[in-house]
């Protein structure tokens, strides 16, 4: 990766970077950006308090926020146990992409009886709003989780 002025080029693609204020609807300078965005920042599970979804079945490293890092979405690693058995609902507050690491689950669209086996490779987006029954493997489960905007 090379720099020359704003652009870097990174293989064949040039990315230019612009950093723009959302809340106020303009650009903002590098000066006026905090020290949090100014830089790469590296977590791991270690660095976070493991936050329990639901008491010894579900729990959370939330690795990436925008509290920690000041980040516009959030990023985490969530685990499942074997054999949890749950319904879960988007209430319309945030979109959430789930991807598999390791293990497996069923997740059934009850509403309609669509059923997926949900497996090492596979990616879910879940809109704000949506419901489904989440049946862990044997295995149990351990998914990478990105939810914009970010949850604390």
């Amino acid at each position: 990766m090379s720099k020359s002025g704003e652009i870097f080029t990174v293989g064949a693609a040039d990315w230019e970077i612009k950093d723009t204020d959302v809340t106020k609807g303009k650009d903002k300078s590098r000066d006026e950006l905090g020290a949090i965005e100014q830089k790469m920042q590296w977590s791991t599970q270690a660095d976070v308090e493991k936050i329990w979804i639901h008491e010894g079945q579900e729990f959370s490293h939330r690795l990436i926020s925008n509290k920690r890092q000041g980040a516009g979405l959030s990023f985490h690693v969530t685990t499942y146990k074997a054999g949890f058995d749950v319904i879960v609902e988007g209430r319309g507050h945030d979109e959430v992409v789930l991807f598999c690491l390791q293990g497996d689950s069923r997740q059934i669209i009850e509403e309609t009886g669509e059923e997926v086996h949900f497996v090492p490779g596979m990616a879910l987006y879940l809109p704000k709003v949506y419901r489904y029954r989440h049946i862990i493997g044997e295995n149990g489960l351990v998914v990478a989780v990105a939810a914009t905007p970010p949850r604390q």
